[in-house]
């Protein structure tokens, strides 16, 4: 048997995808494999066409997708320039002016993998752009609107799924791939990450400001149902957060206990860990590891908490069992 490769296969599906997605003509648009190796990909590739430059600025805290990138920066002699963007948000503006001339990129998370915060961003990228930093910028909520308004230094990565990610160049961001491209996508891996792009980006459907403002009354009540029911919210009101799932707790019962049981009792077998699933928790019974969440997320939950944690999407919400479920489940 021959052992080849076709040759093509990456940069023909990128161009496939870019037509799907109708973006800005003037975005280069890669697939990616898993997020962390996607801004692993990203950052090195960046550091070797741009080998000039040794310095690179990170906002801290809140995510986990640099954590393979910074080690392999570091021993390529780059220095860091940190910024907490839990515990300092306020001093975002001040730090980026003072960015060392040789910083060559900023990497940011846009939202928070677990609790959906957004992270405001502010004037960033002006001031990024204007000093000709690259902003590696990481999206783990993804949806419509995260394709748009791309700077011509940005490059940013969508996680779409534990196995892909997407990664969209602006129109000044130049360097070539370094691996991905090497990687043969077959039949079924282009199927799979099309199905995990539709979901994501909700390509066939168009979602109004009244759908919005339904999810987030949807969320809203259901939240203060189980706040009635001895369960305590993980947000307050006035907390900027993303729209699309209920998080609530109670420390005296057991997270992943808890969402094995409503699987059983809404008849549905649960996902995986890293699958695609519209009820999850924190509890590292269902992830695996011991200090998962010590290791990036700054200001961290109590063990307490993130051990009870749960998350319940809005569509699961949707199903009118659900309630009764829960209150079976937790009865």
């Amino acid at each position: 048997m021959l052992d080849l490769i076709p040759d093509g296969s990456w940069d023909h599906f990128c161009t496939q995808i870019k037509s799907k997605i109708k973006i800005d003509p003037t975005i280069e648009v890669r697939v990616g494999l898993s997020l962390k190796s996607s801004v692993l990909e990203t950052c090195l590739g960046l550091s070797l066409f741009y080998s000039h430059k040794k310095s690179l600025a990170q906002f801290s805290g809140g995510t986990f997708a640099f954590e393979a990138a910074i080690p392999v920066l570091m021993k390529e002699g780059f220095q860091a320039q940190k910024l907490s963007i839990v515990e300092n948000p306020e001093n975002k503006k001040k730090f980026l002016e003072e960015l060392k001339k040789e910083t060559l990129m900023c990497l940011a998370p846009l939202n928070h993998p677990v609790t959906g915060e957004s992270f405001s961003n502010g004037d960033d990228a002006n001031i990024l752009e204007s000093r000709k930093i690259f902003s590696v910028k990481v999206d783990h909520q993804v949806s419509g609107t995260s394709i748009q308004g791309i700077g011509d230094y940005e490059i940013r990565i969508l996680s779409l799924s534990s196995e892909f990610s997407l990664i969209l160049l602006g129109e000044k961001v130049k360097f070539p791939p370094l691996f991905i491209h090497q990687i043969y996508w077959s039949t079924e891996r282009k199927k799979e990450f099309l199905e995990k792009l539709e979901n994501r980006l909700n390509l066939e459907q168009e979602k109004s400001d009244n759908d919005l403002e339904d999810l987030g009354k949807i969320i809203s009540d259901f939240e203060t149902f189980a706040e009635q029911n001895g369960f305590q919210k993980f947000f307050s009101d006035s907390k900027a957060r993303a729209q699309d799932r209920a998080l609530i707790y109670n420390s005296k019962i057991h997270g992943d206990l808890l969402v094995e049981k409503l699987y059983l009792a809404l008849g549905k077998q649960r996902p995986l860990a890293g699958e695609s699933a519209l009820i999850q928790t924190t509890n590292l019974c269902y992830w695996g590891g011991v200090k998962m969440y010590d290791q990036w997320w700054e200001k961290v939950p109590s063990e307490e908490v993130l051990s009870s944690l749960i998350s319940i999407s809005a569509d699961a919400l949707k199903n009118p069992k659900f309630r009764a479920a829960f209150l079976t489940v937790i009865g």
